[in-house]
Protein backbone atom coordinates (compact mmCIF):
# COMPACT_ATOMS: atom_id res chain seq x y z
CA UNK A 1 0.00 0.00 0.00
CA UNK A 2 2.68 2.56 0.84
CA UNK A 3 4.26 1.71 -2.62
CA UNK A 4 1.53 2.27 -4.19
CA UNK A 5 0.82 5.66 -2.20
CA UNK A 6 4.24 6.65 -3.38
CA UNK A 7 4.22 5.74 -7.11
CA UNK A 8 0.55 7.88 -6.88
CA UNK A 9 2.58 10.63 -5.37
CA UNK A 10 5.77 10.35 -7.65
CA UNK A 11 3.44 9.86 -10.95
CA UNK A 12 1.29 13.24 -9.25
CA UNK A 13 4.16 15.33 -8.98
CA UNK A 14 5.93 14.56 -12.25
CA UNK A 15 2.87 15.33 -14.12
CA UNK A 16 2.48 18.55 -12.35
CA UNK A 17 5.27 19.47 -13.42
CA UNK A 18 5.59 19.44 -16.68
CA UNK A 19 2.78 22.28 -17.22
CA UNK A 20 3.57 25.48 -17.70
CA UNK A 21 1.83 28.46 -16.24
CA UNK A 22 3.17 31.52 -17.94
CA UNK A 23 0.59 34.40 -19.14
CA UNK A 24 0.18 34.61 -22.55
CA UNK A 25 0.28 38.18 -24.04
CA UNK A 26 -2.04 39.06 -25.95
CA UNK A 27 -2.06 42.79 -26.85
CA UNK A 28 -1.68 43.27 -30.22
CA UNK A 29 0.10 46.43 -29.56
CA UNK A 30 3.07 44.91 -28.71
CA UNK A 31 5.06 46.54 -31.81
CA UNK A 32 8.32 45.76 -30.48
CA UNK A 33 9.28 41.84 -30.32
CA UNK A 34 11.92 40.76 -27.76
CA UNK A 35 15.14 38.82 -29.52
CA UNK A 36 14.36 34.98 -28.58
CA UNK A 37 18.18 34.70 -27.23
CA UNK A 38 19.44 33.68 -23.61
CA UNK A 39 21.72 35.83 -22.09
CA UNK A 40 23.81 33.42 -19.51
CA UNK A 41 24.16 34.68 -15.53
CA UNK A 42 27.80 36.60 -15.58
CA UNK A 43 29.01 35.17 -12.32
CA UNK A 44 30.92 37.44 -10.32
CA UNK A 45 30.29 41.34 -11.41
CA UNK A 46 32.90 43.46 -11.72
CA UNK A 47 32.13 45.66 -8.55
CA UNK A 48 32.82 42.34 -6.26
CA UNK A 49 36.07 42.73 -4.68
CA UNK A 50 36.62 38.52 -6.14
CA UNK A 51 36.53 39.33 -9.80
CA UNK A 52 40.09 39.67 -10.70
CA UNK A 53 40.21 36.08 -9.96
CA UNK A 54 37.16 35.34 -12.58
CA UNK A 55 39.03 37.62 -14.95
CA UNK A 56 42.53 36.13 -14.38
CA UNK A 57 40.47 32.48 -15.16
CA UNK A 58 39.24 33.67 -18.04
CA UNK A 59 42.65 34.85 -19.59
CA UNK A 60 44.17 31.81 -18.74
CA UNK A 61 41.12 29.85 -20.49
CA UNK A 62 41.57 32.03 -23.39
CA UNK A 63 45.11 32.15 -24.23
CA UNK A 64 44.62 27.72 -23.89
CA UNK A 65 42.21 27.56 -26.41
CA UNK A 66 43.63 27.40 -29.78
CA UNK A 67 41.13 25.84 -31.83
CA UNK A 68 38.87 28.82 -33.99
CA UNK A 69 35.81 27.58 -33.35
CA UNK A 70 35.61 26.97 -29.95
CA UNK A 71 37.60 30.46 -29.30
CA UNK A 72 34.87 31.63 -31.29
CA UNK A 73 32.24 30.12 -28.73
CA UNK A 74 33.95 30.81 -25.80
CA UNK A 75 34.30 34.84 -26.98
CA UNK A 76 30.47 34.54 -27.43
CA UNK A 77 29.50 33.32 -24.01
CA UNK A 78 32.42 36.27 -22.68
CA UNK A 79 30.71 38.84 -24.99
CA UNK A 80 27.51 37.57 -23.59
CA UNK A 81 28.24 37.43 -19.82
CA UNK A 82 29.75 40.91 -19.92
CA UNK A 83 26.32 42.33 -21.21
CA UNK A 84 24.14 40.78 -19.16
CA UNK A 85 26.62 41.77 -16.19
CA UNK A 86 26.02 45.84 -17.71
CA UNK A 87 22.38 44.84 -17.21
CA UNK A 88 23.11 43.82 -13.47
CA UNK A 89 24.91 46.79 -12.86
CA UNK A 90 22.61 48.90 -14.33
CA UNK A 91 19.80 47.89 -12.41
CA UNK A 92 22.59 48.94 -9.74
CA UNK A 93 22.50 52.25 -11.00
CA UNK A 94 26.12 51.84 -11.42
CA UNK A 95 25.69 52.87 -15.56
CA UNK A 96 29.53 53.60 -15.61
CA UNK A 97 30.34 50.44 -14.50
CA UNK A 98 28.20 49.12 -16.63
CA UNK A 99 29.16 50.86 -19.90
CA UNK A 100 32.82 49.56 -19.35
CA UNK A 101 32.11 46.07 -18.85
CA UNK A 102 29.80 46.02 -22.07
CA UNK A 103 32.44 47.57 -23.80
CA UNK A 104 34.84 44.91 -22.76
CA UNK A 105 31.99 42.37 -23.70
CA UNK A 106 31.76 44.00 -27.62
CA UNK A 107 35.74 43.81 -27.60
CA UNK A 108 34.92 39.52 -27.14
CA UNK A 109 32.29 39.38 -29.75
CA UNK A 110 34.79 41.33 -32.38
CA UNK A 111 37.34 38.45 -31.32
CA UNK A 112 34.38 35.78 -31.45
CA UNK A 113 33.63 37.24 -35.08
CA UNK A 114 37.23 36.88 -35.95
CA UNK A 115 37.58 33.49 -35.02
CA UNK A 116 34.80 32.53 -36.88
CA UNK A 117 36.30 33.97 -40.15
CA UNK A 118 39.32 31.93 -39.45
CA UNK A 119 37.38 28.87 -38.67
CA UNK A 120 35.27 29.22 -41.77
CA UNK A 121 38.89 29.81 -43.59
CA UNK A 122 40.09 26.69 -42.20
CA UNK A 123 36.72 24.80 -44.01
CA UNK A 124 34.92 24.50 -40.94
CA UNK A 125 31.66 24.74 -40.58
CA UNK A 126 30.54 27.54 -38.90
CA UNK A 127 26.93 27.85 -39.70
CA UNK A 128 25.96 26.97 -35.88
CA UNK A 129 28.55 29.72 -34.28
CA UNK A 130 27.25 32.02 -36.92
CA UNK A 131 23.18 31.89 -36.33
CA UNK A 132 24.25 32.44 -32.80
CA UNK A 133 26.87 35.51 -33.30
CA UNK A 134 23.88 36.93 -35.62
CA UNK A 135 21.16 36.13 -32.35
CA UNK A 136 23.19 37.42 -29.97
CA UNK A 137 23.82 40.98 -31.80
CA UNK A 138 20.31 41.50 -32.32
CA UNK A 139 20.10 40.90 -28.44
CA UNK A 140 22.70 43.14 -27.67
CA UNK A 141 21.53 46.20 -29.61
CA UNK A 142 18.09 45.45 -27.75
CA UNK A 143 19.58 45.48 -24.13
CA UNK A 144 21.84 48.85 -25.51
CA UNK A 145 18.48 50.30 -25.93
CA UNK A 146 17.03 49.58 -23.12
CA UNK A 147 20.05 50.63 -21.21
CA UNK A 148 19.92 54.23 -23.51
CA UNK A 149 16.10 54.52 -21.94
CA UNK A 150 17.46 55.22 -18.77
CA UNK A 151 20.62 57.16 -19.22
CA UNK A 152 20.92 60.49 -19.93
CA UNK A 153 24.45 62.63 -21.31
CA UNK A 154 27.83 61.04 -21.95
CA UNK A 155 26.44 57.75 -20.52
CA UNK A 156 23.95 57.43 -23.24
CA UNK A 157 25.96 58.49 -25.46
CA UNK A 158 28.42 55.36 -25.01
CA UNK A 159 25.30 52.85 -24.77
CA UNK A 160 24.61 54.70 -28.22
CA UNK A 161 28.41 53.95 -29.44
CA UNK A 162 27.91 50.22 -28.38
CA UNK A 163 24.89 49.52 -30.05
CA UNK A 164 26.24 50.50 -33.06
CA UNK A 165 28.98 48.49 -32.50
CA UNK A 166 26.61 45.35 -32.10
CA UNK A 167 24.70 46.77 -35.28
CA UNK A 168 28.04 46.16 -37.10
CA UNK A 169 28.19 42.82 -35.89
CA UNK A 170 24.98 41.48 -36.98
CA UNK A 171 25.88 42.62 -40.04
CA UNK A 172 29.37 40.68 -40.30
CA UNK A 173 27.43 37.59 -38.59
CA UNK A 174 25.00 37.71 -41.24
CA UNK A 175 27.38 37.78 -43.51
CA UNK A 176 29.39 34.99 -42.17
CA UNK A 177 25.88 32.78 -42.01
CA UNK A 178 25.24 33.59 -46.15
CA UNK A 179 28.66 32.39 -46.77
CA UNK A 180 28.07 28.99 -44.99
Amino acid sequence: MKKLVLALTLFSFFLISTYSFAQENSSSDSAQTSVDYILPYPGLLPDSPFYFLRATRDRVISFLITEPLKKAEFDLLQADKMLSAGIYLGDKKKYELAVTSISKGENYFESAIAQAVQARKEGKPVGDIAAQLYNSARKHQEVLKELETKTSGSLRASFVEEEKRAAVFEKKAKLILSQK
